[in-house]
């Protein structure tokens, strides 16, 4: 009876690896108690097998094989979905093979595992009811947290239907950006309408009149090119830093930015990183997006957004470190009644650190998630149109 239930272990736990990797939220959420029943049928086979004289040496290695089978498998299967590090079945792994290879010298003597133990010390350790105990408390707590985790990040994934809704919602926008972009772009009064004067563009605006520079950045949120517009009527004097070797429609984008009178400054330019650096020193106003990715960029150089990697830009806060000058967070978002709300972070200092790598890296992070708060608040405005994880195309539904 005792190595029936200890056998019985095995298809309940590729049932319930089966309803990790394709059942819904909610699913995944039963599927905390179903783990820890697992684990708690293997207290009762030694309940079982000791009370009815069942205990023996096929009884214990059954026992044991169940076990390591069970936590070697889940360890992989919570690396394969990205909840641990892939180091923690490695070593699971390496210990596992160590010890069932040293057992099974004593195990062609007809030891136990148990039996084999001859100090105090390993007999506490590996065989007492204290030890075993914990060990047990801690394999449920552990393999029952990561599968509420599991079940807690599928609840906020989209469905392939909901994501086809969310990709029309930024088309949809795109395209009424677009329209205010070029039907007003020769009107100024108009682009004045759509952006409301506002405490946030009067602080912008006096940035043009501070002896110290500014580096602002901004994510392409809502109609920021339209908002670059309607902060030049109102007074900002900024160059801009352009993407290198732009296509023909940026390039249209850059006649338009320079009719506002801002300049741009192509990074595909010599001494592009001198020249900003310059012109911060003297007080100006350099401007550019952030949230275009690189083509090119080793995976120890990405920085986290949204708590995933990305090879986003990280040019500007060199640049800002060199000229020792403030961050300034730009965002643009659309109101209900169809105008635009400019948002602003106020004046950021960068942080110093002794490591080149760790110094650009914390304050790019810094300013990503202030970023990131600017996008969640209307997420179907956020008009990036390049892969900003690619390594998630592969799992869109």
């Amino acid at each position: 009876m005792a190595n029936i239930i200890t056998l019985l272990r095995f298809p309940l736990l590729f049932i319930y690896i089966s309803l990790l990797y394709f059942g819904d939220a909610s699913v995944q959420m039963w599927c905390v108690p179903f783990i820890i029943i697992i684990i708690l049928m293997d207290t009762l086979d030694g309940i079982i097998a000791r009370s009815r004289g069942e205990t023996s040496l096929l009884g214990s290695v059954l026992d044991i094989a169940t076990d390591r089978t069970l936590e070697l498998v889940l360890w992989v299967v919570f690396a394969d979905m990205n909840l641990i590090p892939v180091c923690i079945p490695l070593v699971v792994i390496a210990r596992g093979t160590m010890v069932d290879a040293i057992r099974a010298i004593g195990m062609r003597q007809g030891k136990a595992a148990f039996e084999q133990l001859k100090s105090p010390i390993s007999k506490f350790l590996v065989s007492s009811r204290t030890m075993r105990s914990t060990y047990g408390v801690a394999k449920a707590i552990a393999f029952s947290t990561l599968t509420l985790n599991l079940s807690l990040r599928t609840a906020n994934e989209l469905s392939s239907k909901e994501l086809k809704e969310k990709a029309k919602a930024v088309l949809k926008h795109a395209g009424r950006c677009y329209y205010d972009l070029y039907h007003t772009s020769n009107n100024p009064e108009k682009i004045l309408q759509l952006y409301p004067k506002s405490d946030a563009i009067e602080k912008i605006v006096a940035l043009s009149h501070q002896e110290k520079g500014v580096f602002v950045v901004a994510p392409h949120s809502s109609n920021f090119d339209l908002a670059l517009r309607a902060l030049a009527i109102y007074g900002l004097k900024a160059s801009l830093l352009g993407y290198a070797n732009p296509s023909s429609g940026y390039k249209i984008q850059n006649k338009f930015r320079n009719s506002m009178g801002m300049e741009i400054i192509s990074l595909s330019e010599e001494n592009t990183f001198l020249h900003a650096v310059e012109m911060l020193k003297n007080g100006g106003i350099v401007a550019t997006g952030i949230d275009r990715p690189v083509e090119v960029r080793k995976k120890k150089h990405m920085v986290s957004f949204f708590g995933h990697p990305s090879a986003l830009p990280v040019g500007y806060i060199q640049i800002a470190l060199a000229a020792d000058v403030p961050i300034l967070v730009l965002g643009v978002k659309m109101r209900s009644n169809g105008t635009y709300e400019i948002m602003q972070s106020g004046l950021i200092p960068l942080k110093r650190h002794p490591n080149r790598f760790a110094e650009i890296k914390q304050n790019v992070e810094m300013v990503l998630e202030i970023v990131a708060g600017y996008i969640q608040q209307a997420p179907e405005q956020w008009l990036m149109f390049y892969p900003v994880w690619p390594d998630m195309l592969e799992k869109l539904p």
